[in-house]
């Protein structure tokens, strides 16, 4: 829902998303229609009795769909849907390494062993130093208004304010008017936007959904500014280093956070490795953000490592650092892994 509410695309379709009426009294099913509701789709929920479609196996399928052809989506060209990406990415790019299964085959279990074949694949099952130089773009807000509604623009410091509120503090933000193509119909000028952008220190644009003017300016911009915080946090914490400053558990507890708040850890872990080989001190709640966010993005070699030298730093665990493992493990199907770290707590 929060992809939804970022890339806000004219029409959304969920199907069978983890069992959206059967788990928990369908709690994410209404959660889900709820989140559509609240952002303006006409939104429909169906159930799709599927007898034979393929596979051996015949069940109902859910299907949540949402509708609103209003909004405005500045991720790509919609007047010819001439925007095209590198290179499609589809199912066989995600499960062609899987074993082959044959008719009459006798197997409940194969084995996974088979090489990654695709460079999604090995992006998916990647270890950290092939993604040390990746920052995910997580932590941005556009904040977008039309340039020809007097009002969209009015509306754009209850938008910042909220962003202020709910977001991270370390938030990436740009302002973008949207549909600068339509010379005629503009009613906000672009000096009133910037000097508003300039006043509050944030990026401005003028974008075209239609012809794409600005449009990737934009994606690069941000993603210069989130790549220029992380290693200004790296340098800086390299000059404290170097001068023989050693940074307090506080700073050091601050960092992590912040780069964590970016989204994947690769950075927040460079943070730690630097401190550890200078001997500084790691605060549990240090540990504590580390662990929930190599859970989150299902590094479980990682997340057990980083739980057995929490505790050989003396740190006893709590309920809260059980449910990051436990909640990391069960999320990605390492139930081997649960059970010797269950038999543990």
């Amino acid at each position: 829902m929060d992809i939804i509410d970022f890339l806000k695309p004219k029409f959304v379709l969920m199907e069978n998303v983890c069992d959206l009426v059967k788990f928990a009294d369908a709690i994410l099913g209404y959660h889900a229609a709820g989140r559509l509701v609240s952002m303006n789709y006409q939104t429909r929920m169906w159930i799709m009795a599927a007898g034979s479609y393929g596979v051996p196996q015949c069940r109902l399928r859910v299907f949540l769909w949402g509708a609103n052809t209003m909004m405005d989506c500045i991720f790509g060209s919609d007047n010819d849907n001439s925007y095209k990406l590198e290179k499609s990415i589809r199912l066989g790019d995600a499960i062609s390494d899987l074993p082959e299964v044959t008719n009459n085959n006798g197997k409940d279990e194969m084995e996974y062993a088979g090489a990654p074949q695709t460079s999604f694949q090995s992006f998916s099952f990647a270890d950290e130093s092939y993604l040390d130089s990746y920052i995910s773009t997580i932590g941005v807000d556009f904040v977008v208004y039309d340039v020809t509604d007097q009002e969209s623009f009015n509306n754009v410091k209850q938008w910042l304010s909220e962003i202020d509120c709910y977001a991270s503090e370390n938030v990436n933000k740009i302002l973008a008017g949207n549909k600068c193509d339509l010379v005629a119909n503009k009613v906000v000028s672009t000096e009133t936007a910037k000097a508003f952008a300039d006043e509050i220190g944030i990026p401005f644009l003028e974008t075209s959904a239609r012809d794409a003017t600005n449009v990737e300016q934009a994606f690069m911009a941000m993603t210069a500014s989130i790549k220029d915080r992380v290693a200004d946090a790296l340098e800086l914490f390299d000059e404290m280093l170097d001068r023989d400053i050693t940074p307090t558990t506080g700073t050091i507890t601050a960092v992590i956070e912040s780069l964590c708040s970016y989204g994947p850890p690769h950075a927040a872990m460079m943070i730690y490795k630097k401190a550890k080989e200078a001997k500084c001190t790691i605060s549990l709640n240090a540990y504590k953000i580390l662990l929930m966010r190599l859970s989150r993005f299902g590094k479980c070699g990682m997340l057990l490592k980083k739980w057995d030298e929490m505790e050989q730093s003396g740190y006893v665990s709590d309920v809260e650092v059980y449910v990051h493992i436990i909640n990391g493990l069960c999320n990605n199907g390492q139930l081997e892994m649960l059970w010797s770290s269950w038999r543990i707590v």
